[in-house]
This record gives structure tokens, sequence and C-alpha cells, in this order.
């Protein structure tokens, strides 16, 4: 499955206006989720901000040019593309293999709270784009499932980045999780790794790798100098946030 900006199949596009873009009431993007999910909040967990703090910085330590294109592999209910700030100043190509999100795009399109934003159905392992098409990458909260491998999939996209492109992803360290167990917020269905084993592999794929930070930088307040104190007393975080470049 090959998609180009002539021929998106079923995509949907919504263009920008000339003007910056506005920032995004939150309550009413969560208003949009609960009326798209009425028997499923989506709501509260991507009403998070904090998720996206880390992507922010290093965002803005390493540098996108004006009007760069996006590429969000595994959206969700779009909450990137709603709710940040980066987002909003690019040309955002999102998708994901769940169909339920087509309504809640069609709503958030219809009340305004996306800017350049194109949506589609698919599979991360199976969709194609033409190579060198986006300036960034984002897998955001994407590889905890155990169907995919982030190194796999990661050396899939690197052809589809420009050349300098960034790459941002997360992954959980398979370190931390006999103390999740004991904490009873461990699920049989998350995938972890040996980071220095996966980012190995990634290197290999033919990407730098600028950082690697644990995702508990993400919060704010006390739920941060928990999780701040756990990691130093085990040595390790629950996962962590990962900005790499595709080598020129």
């Amino acid at each position: 499955m090959t998609l180009t900006d002539e021929d998106r199949g079923d995509a949907v596009k919504v263009r920008t206006t000339s003007t910056p873009p506005k920032a995004v009431n939150p309550v009413a993007y969560r208003d949009a989720l609960r009326d798209a999910f009425p028997d499923y909040d989506y709501a509260d967990g991507a009403m998070y901000f904090w998720r996206f703090n880390l992507f922010e910085r290093l965002v803005a330590k390493h540098g996108l040019p004006s009007g760069a294109s996006m590429l969000n592999v595994g959206c969700g209910p779009f909450a990137l593309e709603a709710l940040s700030p980066t987002a909003r100043q690019c040309r955002v190509t999102a998708f994901d293999y769940t169909p339920e999100f087509g309504p809640v795009f069609e709503i958030l399109r219809a009340r305004h709270l996306l800017e350049d934003v194109t949506f589609f159905v698919g599979d991360i392992r199976e969709v194609s784009f033409p190579e060198a098409s986006f300036d960034i990458i984002v897998f955001h909260d994407v590889f905890y499932e155990a169907a995919l491998s982030a190194p796999d999939v990661i050396a899939r996209y690197v052809p589809f980045l420009k050349p300098g492109g960034l790459v941002y992803f997360d992954i959980m360290d398979r370190r931390a999780k006999w103390l999740w167990q004991l904490l009873r917020s461990e699920r049989p269905e998350y995938r972890r790794y040996d980071v220095a084993s996966a980012l190995d592999r990634i290197r290999a794929a033919g990407l730098e790798l600028l950082d690697c930070c644990p995702t508990d930088e993400n919060r704010t307040g006390i739920k941060r100098l928990v999780q701040k104190a756990i990691r130093l007393t085990t040595g390790t975080a629950n996962s962590f946030g990962v900005m790499a470049r595709r080598k020129e």
C-alpha cells in the first residue's frame, strides 16, 4: 500500500490558511472525543498534556524546517494533531489501524480543531510512502504492543524520511518490568525491550541517535517526583523517549 500526495485513496485532507494555527481549546477537544465515543472515554487519557512535554522539548532542541511534513504512525484519537504546538505547525499525515477513529476525525475537522491533517486507516506493517517524504516521523505510544518490533518497524520507515529528518519514538524498558508487576500496573500485552540492544539495531538502520530520555520527564508535580525517585532507586525508568536523525 503506497500513498502519494496525489493519490491518498480514502484519505481526507484539511488545508491550512496562511494564518498561524490557533491553539485548540482542550475542553472542545475533550467534548469532541466524548461525542465520538459515548461508550468509551478516550478523553481521559488523551487529555494528559504532559505526554508531549518531552517530544516538544526534543523537537525544539533539534529543530524542524518551517511547514515541516510529519507522519504520525498509530495516531489514535488525534491528541498530537490537536494539542501539540509542533504538530499544529506541520503538514501532518496520520494513520491508525483502528477504523473507529474515522468518525472522531470528521468531528474534529467539522469543529475546526485540526489544521493541515490527512488521515487514513492502515496497518503499520503494510503502509508505504515515496522515499524521502517526511521531515519527521512520530511513533508515540505505539511500541508497547507485543505484535510490533520497534527496531524492525523503524528500519522499515527510515527510507520515508528525508535525509536529516527526525524520528521520535518511545519504548518500555525490560528492566522495569518487575517493578510494574509489583505495583500491579503491568499488562500481559506490553512489549518491553533491552533498550541498549534496540538502539544499536536502530543505529544500524541508518539513524544517528540524538537523545534518549526517561519519559517521566514528561510529567509534572508529585507524579514526576515519585517516578524520578523510583528511577534513582532502581537505576531505570519505565520507558524512554528517543530522538534520532536519518544520516545525510
